[in-house]
């Protein structure tokens, strides 16, 4: 498969080769190939301090994901993105653990880790986030998000609630909070209330 792409600033194209085994006991196994090829017609600042100069980019990725069977109460999951980055090379991983009390209960933990070394510099960024939700019925239930920056030095937290009466209509309540440990305050906080009813005339 071929994906192009272009913003103005970038211009991408993308050679894409996967395959998948399922096992009989639930596990699986993703491996993939991709081959970007990059064309920056600005320098690029990708950190602060670290900026990749224009020109043309070819980055062969080698990426995937191995889970164990999720229908058991205890699954894990690990994925990675190991090759090119523009003008240097990237070892992203991607580990996760999810627990789940029959239909009702289920949370993860997840942590993803880029290492990225490139000419103009190297740095590692950290994301780390656990994900919680229950289902109090079929059509009612809550969920929740909160996930921590180290490039940013920001946690953000997001608890949705939903009570569907039909696939179109019902009461959504969202929450959204990012804080910042260095400040006061935080750097945005939302709160949301919807309802939706269809009415039939």
């Amino acid at each position: 498969e071929s994906f192009w792409g272009f913003d103005g600033l970038q211009e991408t194209a993308t050679l894409h080769m996967d395959n998948a085994l399922d096992f009989e006991n639930g596990n699986s196994f993703s491996p993939a190939v991709n081959v970007q090829f990059e064309g920056l017609r600005e320098p690029f600042e990708v950190r602060k301090g670290v900026v990749v100069p224009a020109g043309s980019y070819t980055s062969p990725v080698s990426f995937g994901r191995a889970n164990t069977d999720s229908r058991k109460w205890l699954s894990a999951t690990m994925g990675w993105e190991i090759g090119g980055f523009l003008s240097g090379s990237q070892v992203s991983l991607v580990p996760s653990v999810t627990m789940r009390s029959g239909a009702n209960f289920s949370t993860t933990i997840r942590w993803q880790r880029n290492d990225i070394d490139l000419p103009q510099g190297q740095f590692v960024a950290n994301l780390a986030s656990v994900r919680a939700a229950y289902n109090f019925t079929p059509l009612m239930n809550m969920q929740a998000l909160v996930q921590y920056n180290d490039s940013t030095r920001r946690w953000s937290t997001n608890a949705r609630f939903n009570w569907q009466q039909t696939a179109a209509s019902g009461l959504y309540v969202v929450y959204n909070d990012t804080e910042a440990f260095s400040g006061l305050g935080p750097v945005n906080r939302t709160f949301i209330i919807k309802y939706s009813h269809l009415i039939d005339i």
